[in-house]
């Protein structure tokens, strides 16, 4: 559920709660004061509890765990290369990346026509 969401369901309970005891302008207000003051709330909480990598280099050393090389020599040359540099540079990750591509265009890497699914399919 998105913070908009628990904001919206937090503004529709505070206006049923609100509105026998209050005029309707003032029940309106209310509301409105209610729906800021979630928003805020759940974003602020979505923010601090929430599981995104607060920088790019957080980012893609996450995606970088979790990821099965191709080239496990050009993944122990990336390490290598940050080890040096002391930091997850574009640079180094765009030349393997490079190195990730020539190695997935290997032939023997390619399926073979008989294990290809999407050729049996009917257009």
């Amino acid at each position: 559920m998105t913070w908009a969401a628990v904001s919206g369901l937090l503004m529709l309970a505070a206006l049923n709660v609100a509105r026998p005891w209050l005029p309707a302008a003032q029940a309106l207000t209310f509301s409105m004061v209610g729906l800021a003051v979630a928003s805020i709330g759940t974003f602020v909480f979505v923010l601090k509890r929430g599981k995104a990598a607060p920088t790019h280099e957080e980012h893609l050393d996450r995606l970088l765990c979790s990821y099965e090389p191709v080239s496990k020599d050009a993944f122990l040359q990336l390490q290598a290369n940050v080890r040096e540099r002391g930091a997850l540079d574009a640079g180094l990750v765009l030349e393997w990346i490079d190195a990730e591509e020539r190695a997935m265009s290997v032939p023997s890497l390619w399926r073979k026509r008989s294990e290809l699914r999407f050729l049996e399919k009917k257009v």
